[in-house]
This record gives C-alpha cells, structure tokens and sequence, in this order.
C-alpha cells in the first residue's frame, strides 16, 4: 500500500482500475494472507485461497486508502483532518477485519492527540477487544489512558471482555549468534524495554522511523563502504552502505519485535557482533560499532 500522501493522489481515482487485477482477493489482502502463503510456499504448495465478495474488497480497498490518508496527516500532526478521514476508514472498512480493526486504533491516536480522551478511549478499546493476540503495547496505552479519564483501572477488565484480560506477553529478544571464545567480540545484549516506552509507543506511532549510527575504527575514525544489514522482525533483510564518515541509516515500519543491525567489511571483525533493537516505535541514534583488524 501507498505511504505518501502524494502516491494517494495518484491511487484513488485508479481505485476502480486497481481493483481489476487478477487474484484481487490476494492483492486486496496481502497482509491479511502473508502468513499463509509463507507456509505453504515453504511446503512446496501455492495456498487455495477462495474469492472474496467484490463488493466487500472494494471497500477494504477503499478504506486502507481513507487509513493510510488519514495517518499520514496524523503524522503531519493534522488532527482534525486525521480524524475526517480514519472515521471514514473505519465506516467503509468492513467490521471485525485486520484492517477495520488497524484503522480503529489509528483513529483513537488522533482522537488522543486532539483532545478527545474519553472518544480515543472507547475507539482503542473497541480496536483491542476480541484481537486474536491481544498486544501488551495496546493493553498498556489503554491502561494509561483509562487512569486518566477514569482515575483507576477499576471496570476495565469488563470493558474489555474476558478473552482480552490478560495482556500479551512481549516477545523476549533473543541474539542469533553463536558463543564466542573471550578473544571474539560478543553480540550485545538486547536493550529492556521501559514500561513508559510500551505506554506510550502505540499512541504516537509514525508510518517510519529512522535507525541511525556510524561504524568506526579503534581511533574513531569513520569506516567508508561498510556493509550493514538489517533484518526485520519477519525475517525481510536490508543493506546499506556508510558513507565517508561510517554513517548508515535506514527507515523502517515500528515494531513491537525485534529488528537485528549487523555490520561487516572485508578485512574487518566488528564488536559488538550485532545488535537487537526490540520495542522499536522511535528514531534511534547511535547505534555504532567499532571495527578492527587482525
């Protein structure tokens, strides 16, 4: 889907040729159906996946386009015009979908950061309630909110039914490296996620955010042309390469889980071996490494 405000003005008069293309059912809900093809493509199988109602993938079409609009200008920290638009998402989405629900707590975000507490409480509420896998994020910007309109976490239990009571437990940050003798560089433990991150993140998340640092050597020199790596919590990999000063970034999706930085120049070993960046909602700066020779 379009990110930009600028790719919308191009998509939503195209919105009837668009949704000409054959398998819509797929390209309509590609988020919806990653999961599966991956695990039947890693099968050796191509997933039957039955065709929706034009009807119903015309306004999941539709309504992603009115979502991503409305985020953007969240983004842009237009309130008001965020909330014209995610309210019309949420009214076109159908109800109970992946999306409808996406669009529902974008919607509360803006509500949030406009002023109208009580409304973004019942609309990230409706968002939550019956979620599949109920998030640990989510659970904590509702508390936090809740205690503000309400003084006390007392009847939010019942708000939010019996199957979403329990929050999500975050996943731990694990490192893929292998031990190493004393003499090798070590990966560097994942950083722990505050509880104010987790309270806060989900109420001001932005489409991307910016991973930054430098790669230099024992004198703190920058390292040009290094490679760095990314690997994202779905397992999708990016290079980039430092420029005259070691300085690589990239822009990515926020994430409750865990994106990997790995660097690595011909001639070079690296320490710390990689990095775990978990709970990624905010630019992050400084996350450098320093390269050695044998």
């Amino acid at each position: 889907m379009f990110q930009g405000l600028d790719h919308l003005a191009i998509a939503v008069p195209d919105t009837e040729e668009a949704l000409k293309v054959p398998v819509l059912t797929l390209a309509v809900q590609a988020d919806e159906f990653r999961d599966l093809r991956a695990s039947a493509i890693s099968a050796g199988n191509v997933p039957a996946v039955s065709p929706a109602p034009t009807e119903m993938l015309a306004n999941i079409y539709k309504g992603r386009l009115e979502d991503i609009e409305g985020w953007a200008l969240f983004n842009d920290e237009k309130y008001s015009d965020a909330v014209a638009h995610l309210k019309k998402s949420t009214e076109i989405l159908p109800a109970e979908t992946p999306a409808w629900r996406t669009a529902l707590w974008h919607l509360g975000a803006a509500l949030e950061q406009s002023g109208q507490k009580e409304q973004a409480l019942e609309t990230y509420i409706k968002s939550y309630k019956g979620e599949p896998a109920p998030s640990a994020v989510r659970r904590s910007v509702i508390e936090q909110l809740y205690k503000r309109v309400n003084g006390s976490l007392e009847g939010l239990d019942a708000k939010l039914g019996a199957a979403t009571t329990a929050a999500a437990t975050a996943e731990p940050a694990t490192t893929t490296a292998d031990p190493a003798p004393t003499e090798t560089p070590k990966s560097e433990p994942a950083p722990s996620i505050s509880d104010e991150t987790l309270k806060n993140a989900s109420a001001r998340l932005r489409s991307n955010i910016k991973i930054t640092g430098r790669i230099v050597d024992s004198n703190k020199v920058g390292i040009a042309n290094a490679t760095v790596v990314l690997i994202s919590p779905s397992g999708s990999v990016i290079a980039a390469t430092t420029d005259n000063e070691g300085i690589y970034s990239f822009k990515v999706a926020p994430s409750e889980k865990t994106y990997r930085v790995i660097p690595s120049k011909e001639g070079y070993s690296f320490s710390p071996l990689d990095r775990a960046l978990p709970g990624l909602f905010d630019d992050l700066k400084g996350i450098d490494f320093v390269g050695t020779k044998p």
